[in-house]
This record gives C-alpha cells, structure tokens and sequence, in this order.
C-alpha cells in the first residue's frame, strides 16, 4: 500500500492489479493488469510518484502506472535496462530518489522527456529490502544488512 500526497490510497494486490481507494467520496476503483508478453505473478512493491501515477514491481517487471483521463500501464522492460534475468525485490523513495532493490544490487530510476532512466546504485549485492533512515538508505541483503549513506 502506498498514500498519495493528497490521502488517497493505492492498494497493489496479488493477482487483481491496483485499487484506489478515494478518501474524499470512500470509492474504490479497481485497475486489473495482466500483460500477456510476460505473464502476471503478483504485485510485490508500489511507491506513488505524484497523485495520478506509481511504480511498481512485480518479480520480473518494473512497470510505471499513470491513472488520468485514459489510465494506462508502462512496462519498463528489463532486458533493455536491466542485466539479464534481473529478479525485482524492493522499491523505495530514498532521499528525493527512487531506488529499486533487484538480484543484482540497487538502482536509481527517474523519468526524462518521457523515458526510463536506470542507473545503477551503490551496492552490488542482492538487495531485498530498501529503507530510508536517518543515516541514508538502509538496505538488506540475505542474512546481512548494509548502511550506506548516499
């Protein structure tokens, strides 16, 4: 789940796609995704970029969601931004900056001219779990946990 700036709520589901839940009226709109190129395996991690568009992550698919007039769904393709056979774990602002936890270590992802931009981040080893601290970004990786500041 993730809160918009403005209360609304964004519900990532295993295998219905998105919900919105509309705090002003107490409505909840239903978004199914499915994409028949790679299959659909449940949601694991959403973050809301502004109040009418998120990201999210399911084990092999980075896909951003923009919810206005047509509401529509972008797969960002891996295998030509990623490394081959990238497996997504984690999602999380950190600091202003969206940071991706994949098998191959973390990623920074921001939006240009309308294009996907991955750059990879700090650390290279499996990344589960992104969180931000006072410190910087805390991130855990199987049985050890890494703080870097970035």
């Amino acid at each position: 789940m993730a809160e918009t700036p403005d209360g609304n709520i964004w519900i990532g589901t295993s295998d219905r796609g998105l919900c919105f839940y509309n705090y002003q009226t107490g409505h909840i709109n239903q978004f199914p995704y499915t994409n028949k190129e790679y299959g659909y395996n449940g949601l694991i991690d959403l973050t809301v970029l502004t109040n009418d568009s998120l990201i999210f992550i399911t084990s092999d698919q980075l896909v951003l969601f923009v919810k206005n007039d047509k509401p529509h769904y972008v797969v960002i393709s891996n295998s030509n931004v990623f490394p081959e056979d990238v497996a997504f774990f984690s999602l999380n602002k950190v600091r202003g900056k969206l940071k991706i936890g994949t098998s191959d270590g973390d990623f920074d992802f921001s939006i240009s001219n309308g294009q996907a931009i991955i750059t990879p981040g700090i650390i290279e080893q499996q990344v589960y779990r992104i969180i931000e601290s006072e410190m910087g970004l805390l991130a855990a990786s199987g049985f050890f946990y890494c703080i870097s500041i970035c």
